[in-house]
């Protein structure tokens, strides 16, 4: 006879299994403290979802002719006392949540408890400076144990520029249509079956726990210094106290994305959530994102979202229509 949190783990599985089928890749099966086989492959579909998720991603910003049907955007705003002030219609569609229960609500009721942790350690770093910005993966509550998971960047507007501070929480990113990612590995094996120009993935490496903290920190101030040029690979290193080759081989193992192209996603990151929730202009914009030329930051925005900075204000700046 099965204990009672072995079913609900299968119960899990099963639905984690049926949602990847569907080329829903935003689950995770929450961790339980067992060490069984059972634990194991809940761990092994975590991190499924996970690649696949990656994966999409790739064949996304290859296909030049994508539609914006393609991306999912879910936005919060909060208040200085993080409660919620606005919400998108992407968010209620992806958590089915009803706007009149949640706003005014404190947005870590919304939480899982291990990501209202995490929250907690934002909001205190939110109180201590102003003008905080970075990235957080949040697990969602839900009665059972497959929760979903989202990878938000976060960013407060000080009390000095709009009278009184707001916090901003947005992801962005593909979204999965019914056997998209089904056809697009059938895509890939194909590729490499025939032409071979796919590149060959690259043996990973256990990375130690000092390469890890190495790779985070190097993360940490690209973010907190995405206004200013990037420092070459070299100087990066150096300051972080390794050489070029195990930097970038580190972080490109454990990012599954370069420095520079990492750098270079996080400014039109960064940039999109200005253009969404402010009416400053695009030049300006494009300085406060680190881009001293205009030009260059249109291509790179482009390039990223498939659509102009122009138009992507226009579709998502609720405040201009």
């Amino acid at each position: 006879m099965k204990r009672t949190i072995d079913n609900e783990r299968l119960a899990s599985i099963k639905e984690l299994l049926l949602a990847i089928a569907e080329g829903d890749l935003n689950y995770q099966i929450q961790r339980t403290n067992e060490e069984d086989e059972l634990e194991t492959l809940v761990v092994s579909l975590n991190w499924l979802t996970q690649d696949l998720k990656e994966a999409f991603h790739f064949f996304s910003s290859i296909n030049t002719r994508g539609s914006l049907d393609e991306y999912l955007h879910i936005g919060f705003v909060l208040n200085e006392e993080f409660n919620i002030i606005s919400i998108n219609k992407g968010a209620l569609i992806e958590l089915g949540i009803s706007k009149k229960n949640v706003m005014g609500k404190s947005f870590s009721s919304l939480l899982d408890n291990d990501s209202q942790k995490d929250w907690q350690k934002i909001a205190k770093a939110i109180n201590e400076q102003p003008d905080f910005e970075g990235t957080q993966k949040f697990l969602f509550a839900s009665n059972t144990r497959l929760k979903k998971m989202f990878h938000f960047d976060i960013k407060t507007i000080p009390a000095s520029i709009t009278g009184h501070q707001i916090i901003m929480i947005d992801c962005i990113q593909p979204i999965s249509k019914r056997n998209f990612i089904r056809s697009k590995i059938k895509l890939r094996r194909i590729q490499e079956l025939t032409d071979g120009k796919l590149p060959k993935a690259k043996p990973k490496v256990l990375l130690s726990h000092k390469d890890v903290k190495m790779v985070q920190d190097v993360r940490d101030f690209i973010l907190q210094n995405l206004d200013k040029p990037l420092p070459s690979i070299q100087e990066l290193a150096r300051t972080h106290c390794t050489n070029d080759f195990k930097l970038k081989q580190a972080f490109s193992q454990f990012y599954n994305n370069s420095i520079f192209r990492f750098y270079t996603e996080e400014r039109v990151k960064k940039a999109a959530i200005y253009l969404k929730h402010t009416r400053i202009s695009i030049e300006e914009v494009a300085k406060l994102s680190g881009f001293n030329n205009p030009t260059h930051f249109s291509t790179a925005f482009k390039k990223h979202f498939s659509v102009s900075p122009t138009l992507y204000r226009k579709l998502y700046n609720s405040k201009l229509k």
